[in-house]
């Protein structure tokens, strides 16, 4: 055992001396330190909501040198990790995931990147039911389950084009992110890859993302493999650099199945007007279908920090809001929170302070399918509705040594003796037990404090290569039965993402 990790160390150290992040994976780590940048030099060409940087709108042309124009890479793909978590009793948990990530490039308008990925997760911690019946490996997609392990392989890839300096087009399976916080609620990468096409303007100090995709849902997400059904969704956000401090960022997405009881629409070429918002394109369809809309801000207050946050309407009606009625249509969520370098002695030491707030149906639908989800998995937040979530993150680094850690706090409510209480997106909003006075929380009330400590040797700082070792502290409590959980955790990782999720 000692020989086979040595020599795949050894081949991630020689792979790692020329390879670059392929973007086909959204990585804290990778993407802090283009964010740094930012915070040192602000640039009003750079929209920090879009992400991975790896993949936000295209390459610039501009800066590709002549020995780049046509490019070829092989890159090692890798998380290797050992857990033991010890409650009453101590259950282990491995993962070993390997594979090969291909990088092209065909002069300066044309990039391919290809991860061939494969392996298997034996799960130390708790899984939710819907992805467990389902055979899903949360994060990476539908896999062959035998008791708690699954196996599994993929294929994710992008095909870009840059048509010039205010166009791309690419198309590809892989994740995006929405947002400048830990969490996103508009569109975060928790849930699995999924196909998509993505066209990306970029005029004066405006970007304005179309991303068009294909995911699966259940009508009763209680079902195995076979009962997940095609559905879509079309997105677009609009980020305006006021200035070189200033963002502000509008968002919009829509859910719709491929089939109902009426029809088989499959892909719905109404939502293909790339310019107008979609809500009338919905109502003037006679659909009805899912939609979310939001408002995202930031502002830096370089050079130190930054203030960002996020509200997300799925559905909203201003009378019933100022009358504080609790009615079970006001479906929104908010989010607000800081990062950067607090303190001027401590440069290397970042901190992000963050709370997400989510009402009770938010992100659900009338039809099961039609929920903001995708392979029963959240799009936006892993908690989906229904809860509070504070936390607060510090990372120091030295040199090739990283110290991260996490402090958070969770109150979710969740449906119990089958009433309707929109703790469940996966459920439909039809019969909600209450039709006013719904608070958040409300039904059997979960509480979740957890610690986290992780120490790393980063090997590659390009794509984060790293051998880390964490600690883990978890409280359950609330409604629910107390229960206190310690783990250990042993990784070796690379490219795969930063882990922490």
């Amino acid at each position: 055992m000692r020989g086979f990790v040595m020599t795949i160390l050894s081949l991630v150290l020689v792979f790692s001396s020329s390879a670059q992040v392929t973007g086909l994976f959204i990585n804290d780590n990778v993407d802090l330190r283009t964010w740094e940048e930012h915070l040192a030099r602000p640039d009003i060409s750079f929209h920090s909501a879009l992400r991975s940087y790896g993949h936000a709108g295209g390459f610039d042309t501009s800066k590709v040198k002549l020995a780049e124009v046509f490019r070829h890479r092989v890159i090692p793909l890798l998380d290797l990790t050992g857990s033991a978590q010890v409650s009453d009793s101590t259950v282990s948990g491995q993962r070993a995931i390997m594979g090969l990530g291909l990088e092209e490039r065909f002069g300066k308008r044309w990039s391919l990147d290809l991860a061939v990925l494969g392996g298997f997760s034996k799960q130390a911690e708790f899984y939710e039911p819907y992805t467990e019946k389902a055979e899903i490996l949360e994060g990476y997609g539908q896999a062959s389950q035998n008791n708690d392990l699954y196996t599994f392989w993929d294929i994710n890839g992008r095909l870009q084009f840059q048509a010039d300096e205010h166009f791309s087009f690419e198309v590809g399976k892989a994740k995006h992110f929405l947002g400048d916080g830990y969490r996103s609620l508009f569109l975060s990468d928790h849930a699995s890859p999924y196909p998509y096409l993505r066209i990306d303007t970029k005029v004066w100090h405006l970007h304005y993302m179309n991303l068009f995709s294909w995911q699966q849902g259940m009508l009763y997400p209680g079902g195995g493999p076979s009962a997940f059904e095609d559905k879509f969704t079309s997105t677009h956000l609009l980020s305006w650099n006021i200035s070189e401090t200033f963002n502000i960022q509008l968002f919009e997405t829509i859910i719709w199945q491929g089939q109902d009881s009426l029809s088989n629409r499959n892909f719905d070429v109404h939502y293909l007007n790339p310019i107008i918002f979609y809500r009338p394109v919905e109502f003037s369809s006679g659909s009805a279908d899912n939609a979310i809309i939001g408002l995202g801000l930031s502002f830096l207050a370089w050079p130190k920090y930054q203030l960002y946050g996020q509200i997300a309407f799925d559905e909203f009606l201003l009378s019933e809001f100022r009358n504080r009625t609790g009615w079970w249509g006001n479906k929104f969520g908010v989010q607000a929170g800081v990062k950067g370098h607090p303190f001027a002695t401590a440069p290397k030491l970042f901190m992000q302070a963050e709370v997400n707030i989510v009402r009770p149906f938010t992100y659900s639908h009338g039809s099961p399918v039609q929920s903001y989800t995708h392979l029963n998995q959240s799009l936006a937040h892993p908690q989906g509705s229904n809860f509070t979530e504070y936390m607060v993150i510090a990372t120091q680094r030295w040199k090739d040594y990283e110290i991260r850690g996490r402090l958070a706090y969770v109150m979710k409510g969740f449906d119990e003796l089958g009433r309707n209480l929109g703790g469940d997106i996966f459920r439909s909003y039809e019969g909600p037990f209450m039709n006013f006075d719904n608070v958040i929380g409300q039904g059997l009330r979960a509480e979740l404090w957890s610690a986290e400590l992780f120490g790393s040797w980063i090997l590659d700082q390009e794509r984060d290569t790293r051998i880390q070792l964490g600690y883990s502290l978890l409280h359950q409590g609330g409604e629910l039965d107390g229960q206190m959980i310690h783990g250990l955790q042993l990784s070796v990782r690379s490219s795969l993402g930063d882990g922490y999720r």
